[in-house]
């Protein structure tokens, strides 16, 4: 069973979001799919949250087991194609979650030459930086599970950080959202990686390992000026790719979003979309918002108007 859909993941869901609510799990129906979601008060069913990435549908749901229905899903998993298939084609309707299948490797440095075969030079570059940092800033260490004090607190600081410079939503205004991570952290469910300098910490990744699978929602680093010429995510996320492959992993999960940097490291991607149908009203909103953010990227000057008039931690569109 896949993490989103276990009893873990849902548990805590609800305890950090919902904890004045009655709750249970079941299998929902949604279009054609059959999906395995958490139920508020036998009447509320909830599909979204912070890092809810996507929804693994139920492949073999015995008869009889599926008693509710809803209209509408999204970020449902509709297939996998490869990083080559995805480039081929333009997919407007559905969202890239990228992941290593390392089923395609026999040895660790297969995958190097995969690598290698369409970034000649960026395992050489930050193999160079990464002797640098070490010359500069003492020994690393990279540690998978680091249950050190100051790893989630830094990691929120640094991440809170990165949001509101790149104008992005800051999730941490959220308290909720620390919440739900601490509740996972409290049942052994979350996994921080680190990467560290002679003791100082560097660089975090805040996620999990289920069912041979690696896969994340927080990735950040130390924000200081002097450490930005050191790629100091590649460096940790390198660390974790080897480590991912020796530990017999089935895959690395880079989860939701088509940023550059998991396309380098990739094989694959999920293709998320809707199941069944949204109500007109919602649709038409929808529309009119994805118009309106296309116009507005589409022109700097547009750009910079609305991040001056935005308020602290809000989006429009």
């Amino acid at each position: 069973m896949d993490f989103y859909s276990s009893d873990g993941f849902l548990e805590v869901l609800a305890k950090a979001y919902y904890p004045e609510d009655k709750h249970s799990v079941e299998l929902v129906r949604a279009g054609d799919k059959v999906l395995r979601l958490l139920v508020l008060n036998d009447r509320d069913v909830i599909r979204i949250s912070t890092f809810y990435d996507y929804i693994v549908p139920v492949s073999s749901p015995s008869p009889g087991e599926c008693r509710r229905s809803i209209g509408y899903a999204e970020r449902v998993v509709l297939g996998t194609v490869s990083k080559e298939e995805w480039f081929a084609e333009p997919r407007e309707e559905v969202t890239p979650a990228p992941y290593i299948d390392w089923a395609q490797f026999p040895d660790y440095e297969a995958y190097l030459a995969y690598i290698k075969t369409q970034h000649k030079r960026l395992l050489g570059d930050y193999a160079r930086r990464r002797r640098r940092l070490c010359e500069n800033h003492g020994v690393l260490t990279f540690c998978a599970h680091d249950d050190g004090d100051d790893v989630l607190p830094l990691a929120r600081e640094w991440k809170v950080r990165q949001l509101i410079r790149t104008g992005a939503d800051n999730y941490y205004d959220d308290e909720r959202n620390s919440e739900f991570l601490s509740g996972l952290q409290q049942r052994g469910l979350l996994s921080c990686s680190t990467l560290r300098a002679d003791g100082r910490l560097l660089a975090v990744w805040v996620g999990f390992v289920h069912g041979e699978k690696w896969s994340g929602w927080v990735f950040t680093y130390d924000p200081d000026e002097e450490l930005k010429k050191y790629s100091l995510g590649h460096q940790l996320l390198q660390s974790m790719i080897r480590h991912s492959f020796e530990a017999g992993h089935r895959e690395f999960d880079f989860s939701i979003g088509g940023e550059d940097y998991k396309w380098i490291y990739s094989t694959h991607a999920r293709l998320l979309g809707a199941v069944g149908r949204q109500k007109l009203s919602i649709r038409l909103e929808k529309r009119f918002r994805s118009v309106v953010r296309k116009t507005v990227n589409s022109s700097p000057a547009l750009r910079n108007l609305e991040r001056m008039l935005r308020r602290p931690n809000e989006t429009y569109v």
